[in-house]
């Protein structure tokens, strides 16, 4: 389909929005996950090395998301992503009290699951629209991304003021259940 066709299928704006509630909650927990862990560890460079692995996590997470799509479906693959990825972020709070154990698994949890929006919403938008105008559809679902980083800079600090990290990260969970 044209980008023009596109936008006037339901199909584009179920992918918008659940790409959008994902990155609202990508945003937070890349902003805010090292300074979450910072309030029970106190080892700055154990927490630099975790976020550092991270990105082996994020890598991983996007061959194992793929490999997941290419023997489900774009909804299968997108609800387990968004519920895995919710329960994650849910319980993420519970980490303060397993210290330097739970937390980066935790953490590499969360960048194992996460990242298979990268690799799921592409594939997803070349079944949904075709081929033929991919780059510029998938550039149109991937528009949502500026809005969730922007909205999540902007709001940041007054949610952790009025709400405190568990607040933070249950509005973050609630926010990507929205997603399935």
């Amino acid at each position: 389909l044209t980008p023009k066709k596109v936008l006037r299928q339901r199909t584009f704006y179920v992918f918008w929005f659940t790409f959008l509630f994902l990155g609202i909650a990508i945003s937070y927990i890349n902003a805010m996950g090292k300074t979450f862990g910072q309030t029970f560890i106190s080892d700055d460079h154990f927490l630099a090395q975790i976020v550092s692995f991270s990105s082996l996590f994020n890598a991983g997470g996007r061959i194992l998301w793929g490999r997941i799509m290419d023997k489900t479906s774009f909804r299968l693959s997108m609800r387990m992503l968004c519920t895995i990825f919710t329960v994650l972020l849910a319980t993420m709070p519970l980490t303060s009290y397993t210290g330097k154990i739970g937390y980066p698994i935790w953490i590499w949890l969360i960048y194992l699951t996460f990242s298979g929006a990268y690799s799921v919403m592409p594939t997803g938008t070349e079944k949904a629209f075709g081929s033929t105008h991919y780059s510029s559809n998938y550039g149109m679902v991937f528009s949502c991304q500026a809005i969730s980083g922007s909205l999540m800079a902007a709001v940041n600090g007054l949610m952790l003021d009025t709400f405190g990290y568990t607040g933070c990260f249950l509005t973050m969970a609630a926010i990507t259940s929205l997603g399935k």
